[in-house]
């Protein structure tokens, strides 16, 4: 079997991209922070106005109660 390259998409990354990754403490731009924010939003904002459904409320009502008597 001869040595077959992969498609852009499939190579492996490179060093430099795996250490930039890779780095603790990387700070990401603060319009960049913005932007993803409100990407992220958007994405979630029906799952944001779903209703909380009620066997969570239960369980909330029973931590509560649990939490009232200690």
């Amino acid at each position: 079997m001869g040595s077959q390259s992969k498609p852009p998409g499939q190579q492996p990354m490179e060093n430099d991209d795996r250490e930039a990754e890779a780095k603790p403490g990387a700070r990401v731009d603060a319009n960049v922070r913005a932007h993803l924010g409100r990407k992220l939003k958007t994405a979630y904002q029906s799952l944001i106005e779903e209703p909380v459904p009620d066997r969570f409320v239960k369980l909330l009502d029973e931590l509560r109660n649990k939490e009232g008597k200690s």
